[in-house]
């Protein structure tokens, strides 16, 4: 009898810890939420994909040359200077080519902001109790982060160029979806 009694105390506080666990755990996404997810990567990528073709198509073969023959270097080196490596692009660039290459960054830029926006503005309509969260100024992306330096032609050549191709934050979405799956 007293294990019985002790059985169904341990049965109950186990259950009630579940619940607490369960209340103040965050939100998993839903199989509809999943989806949207997975479109919206599809729709980064396609993005990135964009932009890497108009970068790539405003050089000259003698420019697309010479960004090949950078990158082998960079990719061979035992320590890779990109920094310098981004300026001898950026400096072999006419203006129109820099300008071209800018003006595609700043366009999927504006993109996958918009969205990223969209996206959000879905989560937190699906889940309203996550607005707390987004007032909150520590939870705040980029609180008390200061701007990048303004981008150059050679440095967005070098990024779109790289392997994994400067889309790490289209991934953030996918990484999380594998994570919540148990």
């Amino acid at each position: 009898m007293k294990h019985l009694a002790i059985l169904a105390l341990t049965a109950m506080v186990g259950t009630t810890t579940s619940l607490a666990i369960a209340q103040n755990a965050p939100p998993q996404p839903s199989p509809a939420m999943r989806q949207q997810m997975k479109q919206m990567h599809r729709q980064m990528l396609q993005i990135h994909r964009t932009e890497r073709t108009q970068m790539l198509e405003a050089l000259t073969p003698a420019h697309r040359a010479l960004l090949a023959s950078i990158a082998g270097q960079l990719a061979t080196a035992m320590k890779p200077n990109l920094r310098s490596a981004a300026q001898r692009l950026d400096a072999a660039l006419s203006p129109a080519e820099s300008r071209a290459i800018l003006g595609a960054a700043k366009s999927a830029h504006m993109k996958m902001h918009a969205e990223w926006l969209a996206a959000r503005k879905q989560f937190m309509a699906a889940h309203p109790k996550m607005r707390a969260m987004e007032m909150h100024p520590m939870r705040r992306p980029n609180a008390g982060h200061q701007a990048h330096p303004k981008p150059d032609a050679g440095r967005l050549l070098l990024r779109v160029t790289s392997p994994g191709g400067g889309m790490m934050m289209p991934m953030r979405p996918r990484m999380m979806m594998h994570r919540t799956r148990s």
